[in-house]
């Protein structure tokens, strides 16, 4: 069912209303990484990874209806949040992302059906490259978003972080720390999650740091 909440400008839609929508031709955009898209993919969708979208979301967006999608509802919802804060008013994110379209046994297409459209412009993923580690390292990956949201007339924005363990934990939960970033400034303790993964622990972050203002989100420099 469609919902609207008060501190969110888009909508929150389920697989069934999204088919509905597609349907009647609004656009619908995977943030997806590329190998994501590649592996499992949503017919018609177009992708355009979160990353580029955030740095450059007038390029990619345009005008009029979108749909975004990801795996799980928690990138599209900060995409969703990035095409608000340029002015677009009818957003939509598909809550449970292409997992939950896939479980309720709405069609995709896969890496051996036929191909969907890239974006232009959007480089492909890089490998990840690992090196030796010493004794007592621990081999992480960083990912990076940009958080968006309307400041008055304008936009403003948080970087978080989310550190992901690519080895072994001891506890599972912890796999992931997400944190907002800042060059100089250190964020408050209780702006630290820990998660499974990675959109839990972004999707929690983000629930932290959406009634605050930026200048309480970190730590005072004096």
């Amino acid at each position: 069912m469609t919902e609207l909440r008060l501190d969110e400008p888009f909508f929150r839609i389920e697989p069934a209303e999204a088919k509905v929508l597609m349907e009647k031709g609004v656009r619908v955009v995977d943030v997806r990484e590329p190998q994501e898209y590649a592996e499992v993919r949503i017919p018609g969708s177009t992708l355009v990874p979160l990353g580029a979208l955030i740095r450059s979301p007038r390029e990619f967006l345009g005008e009029g209806a979108i749909l975004f999608i990801c795996s799980e509802g928690i990138r599209s919802a900060v995409a969703c949040e990035t095409a608000a804060a340029i002015g677009l008013d009818e957003v939509y994110n598909l809550e449970g992302g292409t997992q939950r379209w896939e479980t309720e046994g709405h069609p995709i297409e896969s890496r051996h059906g036929s191909g969907g459209v890239i974006a232009e412009g959007v480089a492909g993923a890089q490998a990840l490259q690992l090196d030796f580690l010493q004794s007592g390292e621990r081999l992480i990956r960083i990912h990076r978003f940009r958080y968006l949201r309307a400041v008055g007339c304008t936009m403003g924005g948080l970087i978080l972080s989310v550190e992901e363990s690519l080895g072994e934990v001891r506890d599972p939960s912890k796999r992931c720390t997400a944190r907002p970033d800042h060059p100089e400034r250190v964020p408050r303790p209780e702006f630290t999650v820990y998660a499974e993964n990675v959109e839990a622990a972004l999707r929690a972050l983000i629930e932290k740091i959406r009634p605050r203002r930026a200048p309480e989100v970190f730590l005072p420099t004096e």
